[in-house]
């Protein structure tokens, strides 16, 4: 039964509604499905041929608008199996050619996270390792990505120049998934647990600090 709304974003009922209407429908309902399953329904019944790129591109595509809505709806779980997908894409795995995110996927990403967001990280990384001039030259067709972001990956390439000639650069993404991780706070933890939490592992060089204050309060 639909259940109408009054100006002020509740229900007849009072009770708080979320708004969803400027999100993607199949984000929403890969979303849905992982509310009641507990996994991300995004692989296909049926494999994809090893070298069948932009078949595989269009299918993962949804992950980047999904991304976004997890973290509208603040679901740290949700937002850490994308990663992990985007990841074992990154990687590969299972003798496919190695997928990375589109260009417009990078604009979805990058336009819908904070600055400190771990996916945007692994974005730069991608651009960084293995960047082709031929992503470039699309992105002058398409026009899709953010500057923001290709000033980062500049900035990063800078610095690589610093580095010594012939030392070896090893690809961060192969290291552990768990650094793309959005690693707050499930949003239902009381301030006491979340002050627990850091009381366990905070250490500190002074007689006190200002984690200590918090911890005091």
């Amino acid at each position: 039964m639909w259940t109408s709304l009054n100006g002020n974003g509740l229900t007849t009922d009072g009770a708080p509604v979320i708004e969803l209407s400027e999100h993607d429908p199949e984000a929403f309902a890969l979303w849905r499905t992982w509310v009641y399953t507990g996994k991300l329904a995004i692989l296909p019944e049926t494999p994809f041929p090893p070298d069948s790129v932009d078949e595989r591109s269009a299918h993962y595509s949804v992950l980047a608008h999904a991304y976004i809505l997890g973290d509208y709806l603040v679901d740290i779980p949700f937002m850490n199996a994308i990663a992990d997908v985007y990841v074992l894409n990154a990687r590969g795995d299972n003798g496919s050619r190695a997928l990375y995110p589109s260009n417009e996927e990078i604009g979805v990403l990058w336009d819908g996270t904070s600055p400190d967001s771990p996916l945007r990280r692994f974005l730069v990384d991608i651009w960084l390792y293995r960047g082709k001039a031929e992503w470039l030259d699309k992105e002058v067709q398409e026009d899709v990505l953010p500057r923001e972001f290709l000033v980062e990956v500049l900035g990063e390439l800078l610095k690589l120049k610093k580095m010594k000639e012939g030392e070896t650069m090893s690809r961060p993404w192969k290291m552990t998934h768990e650094q793309y991780h959005d690693q707050r706070e499930i949003f239902h933890k009381s301030a006491r647990d979340r002050r627990a939490d850091v009381a366990v592992y905070h250490q500190c060089d002074t007689d006190i600090c200002n984690t200590c204050l918090v911890l005091a309060e």
